[in-house]
């Protein structure tokens, strides 16, 4: 399991996803998606 949490104001919503996606690709969850997809990561 990959696991990440973000906290900061409505506004700042967006880029803490973004940050958050990021952060969980870098830490185990391209290779589950890839795993997952059979090999091809999703656009």
């Amino acid at each position: 399991m990959v696991r990440g949490e973000r906290r900061g104001s409505p506004e700042q919503a967006e880029q803490m996803g973004i940050s958050l996606a990021e952060e969980l690709l870098e830490n185990g969850a391209r290779a589950i998606l890839t795993e997952v997809y059979n090999g091809e990561t999703p656009a």
